[in-house]
């Protein structure tokens, strides 16, 4: 079978395995699973600056000029300077319906000249991102912005229905944009520019979740300390090829440089602490050139024990080259991979070599 013809074969054999599992949770066993499919919505829209892309880009690193306010929407900056380098974080509060959302970005790529992407999360649980992509015009940029969050309706309920946070999103960040293009041409009126009405459009996409679990007979206490011992980092890179250092179950700033080794090929990537909590739990983000995720361990008193979880909700790449497509049949199999460490976690914490 020619290389051309293997790749469509082998995406399409490991979606439609993935997908037999979506849903449902399968039956009690030493590790147990879960996955599901997540729902994405977003909006996305494309303008044109009189300046150039590094201009717009410092324009952009300082999280003022990302607020905005339009009838009962707002968003607003709470704290935080401005963003210098990866791991740079600003609270804000989102309003809508006479209610506030606290969240936080943090700046997790940035590519001088050509991207800058912000991950964001809601105290209520929400991921989202914010990206914009930056093209040198003769007389301008071409700046595209990709807004993009978790379906509500789990996190919300019922009240989903009355606050709908794409569409608020959306019209502030018109706001933002239509503020962006006047300070850098002074021709220009932001109330003019909006008067054009909605000029992105909305669109829906899906996050992949994976959450795998295991009974440890061993308090979270004795889970976290094999967990944090450097020689079973070295464990770990030795018997899977998997190198974490520092990244899984402390806390630290800025980004730490891991990898993973799924069918023989290396994923390096930076992880970015969100919420750590010693021998509870650890929330980060883990993003690369084709990737973003968000990763979340969990460590709960269970039967004597503990419960040990992972999940991961991460952003599947589309499966348009080689490159994509040999990433997506990868990321298919990684609870397979995440399997293997959990065992692993499990025997070293009950003292089982």
């Amino acid at each position: 079978m020619s290389k051309n013809l293997w790749l469509p074969s082998m995406i399409c054999l490991a979606i439609i395995s993935s997908c037999a599992h979506l849903g449902k949770e399968e039956k009690p066993g030493l590790v147990q699973h879960e996955s599901s499919s997540v729902r994405c919505l977003g909006y996305k829209m494309t303008v044109r600056a009189k300046t150039s892309p590094q201009e717009i880009e410092q324009y952009l690193l300082n999280p003022d000029n990302l607020s905005a306010k339009t009838g009962a929407y707002e968003f607003a900056k709470v704290s935080g300077g401005k963003m210098e380098k990866l791991g740079d974080t600003v609270k804000f509060k989102f309003e809508v319906a006479g209610l506030s959302f606290p969240l936080k970005f943090t700046l997790v790529n940035w590519i001088p000249g050509e991207e800058i992407l912000y991950l964001g999360q809601a105290d209520i649980g929400v991921m989202g991102f914010l990206r914009f992509k930056f093209k040198k015009m003769e007389d301008g940029t071409k700046v595209t912005l990709t807004y993009g969050q978790e379906d509500t309706k789990s996190f919300l309920g019922e009240l989903s229905d009355v606050v709908n946070i794409t569409e608020a999103m959306a019209k502030l960040f018109e706001v933002e944009v239509a503020q962006g293009q006047a300070y850098f041409d002074p021709s220009l009126k932001p109330e003019q520019l909006l008067e054009q009405g909605m000029r992105g459009e909305f669109y829906d996409s899906f996050f992949q979740y994976y959450k795998v679990s295991v009974w440890i007979n061993a308090s979270p206490k004795k889970v976290n300390s094999y967990i944090l011992d450097p020689k079973t980092w070295e464990a770990w890179k030795e018997k899977f090829g998997h190198d974490f250092g520092p990244c899984v179950g402390r806390e630290y700033s800025g980004p730490c440089r891991a990898r993973l080794k799924i069918l023989g090929v290396d994923y390096e990537f930076n992880s970015f602490m969100l919420s750590f909590k010693n021998a509870d739990h650890s929330i980060s983000y883990w993003v690369s050139d084709q990737i973003i995720a968000r990763s979340q361990l969990l460590m709960k008193p269970e039967q004597g024990g503990c419960r040990f979880t992972a999940i991961y909700t991460m952003e599947l790449p589309p499966a348009i080259s080689q490159e994509g497509g040999g990433l997506l049949v990868s990321m298919l199999q990684l609870p397979k991979y995440l399997e293997q460490l959990l065992i692993d976690i499990k025997n070293g914490s009950e003292g089982i070599s």
